[in-house]
């Protein structure tokens, strides 16, 4: 038995994740005996068992492993295969921003999903974190995500800064490259009066292409057109929009003339008569992926509860706005 547990650890090694099929076929013997000897090497902690299963065995396999335990993707049930994906996705989830059935599946995916207590706004909050991420690192993403302080880290905009003009300067030299394109094209064509007409739009059609700029389509629909009107009336220039749910939320990136300069900030537009505490945390989160503060304009009331959680967490990095 000696030898077929270093034949079968070795074998766990090399090709694992691996079913007790597999290594009963490597050692030419039935799976009870090759059970017998996984479960041997599972109590000497020398390999490791999945709590997922297919066609009703588990995998075993060995430390550094993790990655191709997604064998066991297709063999999850769908509201499991769902928190799969959202949780590798997202690489950590704050509990009590996800519904209860997503709540409860990420419980079931012991192989995928660990629980574990961070601090967002000086509470403790449960979280979730990818299996292949350590605590350090979801501890960091945790904090970058979802603490507000991180908004205006200053080491950040100083970054930001750099990047900013590092692009400006590349942009300049792409514009100095397409200058040496386009100045030819354009010298061809005014020189050119025997030029076959075919050959003659085939310019025009490339420097019209290099020099006009995209068209960028706007969105419809009757709450979007109020919220734009809202916006422009009161001399907010939008930069960018993105509708989220036709009608009901769209995200505007605004810029915000003051004494200080023109300020960025997110604008989220929701249609409703009721803003929560979790529709305020989901709009500050997003603020916080764009490293914006946020301004959440509604037609709406905000309620109670996210009346009360703006002035405790939120009070300078989150405003609410009624829509006249």
């Amino acid at each position: 038995m000696f030898n077929n547990k270093e034949v079968i650890l070795e074998y766990v090694k090399r090709e694992g994740p691996v079913l007790p099929i597999q290594v009963a076929k490597k050692t030419n013997s039935n799976t009870m005996f090759a059970g017998a000897i996984l479960s041997e090497l599972i109590a000497n902690k020398l390999i490791k068992i999945s709590f997922a299963k297919i066609g009703g065995s588990p995998v075993y396999y060995v430390n550094g492993q993790e990655e191709k335990l997604s064998i066991l993707y297709e063999h999850l049930p769908g509201k499991e295969k769902e928190a799969f994906t959202l949780l590798k996705n997202n690489k950590v989830l704050l509990d009590e921003l996800i519904e209860p059935s997503i709540r409860f599946a990420l419980s079931q995916i012991k192989d995928f999903a660990f629980s574990f207590t961070a601090n967002i706004n000086n509470k403790e909050i449960k979280c979730w974190r990818w299996h292949i991420i350590n605590e350090e690192e979801a501890f960091k993403l945790v904090d970058e995500l979802f603490n507000p302080k991180n908004l205006f880290d200053e080491k950040a905009l100083q970054k930001s800064e750099v990047l900013l003009e590092k692009d400006l300067q590349k942009s300049e030299e792409i514009k100095q490259e397409l200058v040496k394109i386009v100045e030819p094209q354009i010298q061809i064509i005014k020189e050119s009066d025997i030029r076959p007409p075919e050959i003659l739009k085939e310019s025009l059609a490339i420097e019209t292409q290099i020099i006009e700029k995209p068209k960028i389509k706007k969105p419809e629909g009757k709450f979007y057109n109020f919220v734009n009107n809202y916006l422009s009336d009161n001399k907010i220039n939008v930069i960018e929009n993105e509708v989220v749910r036709k009608d009901k939320e769209i995200d505007f990136t605004v810029n915000i003339k003051s004494n200080f300069g023109e300020l960025k900030y997110l604008v989220k537009a929701l249609n409703k008569k009721s803003i929560s505490d979790k529709e305020v945390i989901l709009a500050f989160n997003k603020g916080s992926l764009k490293k914006l503060p946020v301004i959440l304009l509604s037609n709406g009331k905000l309620s109670k509860k996210a009346e009360t959680y703006i002035k405790h967490n939120f009070n300078g990095y989150l405003i609410f706005k009624n829509l006249p």
